[in-house]
């Protein structure tokens, strides 16, 4: 039999086994995923839209206290707890790039199990080159936003 030409090996992907520590880094990472997914389920929106974090015992925002503006995560907690509730439009109303996050973070979760399951993968940098540039735009869209808000406030 012929060795494998280039063209056809370049286009198999081989498994790489997970180390121990990074089995238990994605079971970590997707339980503290899911503590915070149902932390927010649990919470009552606030009505004002900003706020919810209080039910925490979490300080009020600094910005707010003291300029009278929102910041960028002004309503992250709020958006996720609508979300998590089915009212995905009251969030978006919150903070837009809460409702992105929360999804994000749901969807991720079950990916993170299933790895730390599986014990392999095909490409052990996926997390990253997927994860980050989702992030990236999360956060640009939270910056828009917030500039809008204070634009239009």
């Amino acid at each position: 039999m012929d060795p494998p030409t280039t063209q056809t090996s370049h286009l198999r992907q081989r498994s790489v086994h997970l180390t121990r520590t990074e089995r238990t880094g994605f079971i970590l990472l997707g339980v503290v995923l899911a503590m915070l997914l149902a932390i927010a389920a649990w919470l009552n929106p606030d009505p004002s839209g900003i706020g919810t974090h209080r039910q925490l015992g979490l300080p009020g925002c600094t910005m707010v206290t003291y300029f009278g503006i929102r910041c960028p995560g002004c309503g992250m907690t709020t958006s996720w707890a609508h979300t998590l509730n089915g009212d995905i439009q009251s969030g978006l109303r919150c903070n837009t790039a809460g409702v992105l996050f929360c999804v994000f973070t749901a969807a991720i979760i079950p990916c993170l199990l299933v790895l730390a399951i599986r014990g392999k993968t095909s490409n052990r940098n996926w997390f990253s080159r997927v994860s980050v540039p989702v992030l990236i735009a999360i956060v640009l869209i939270s910056i828009a936003e917030w500039l809008i808000r204070l634009a239009f406030a």
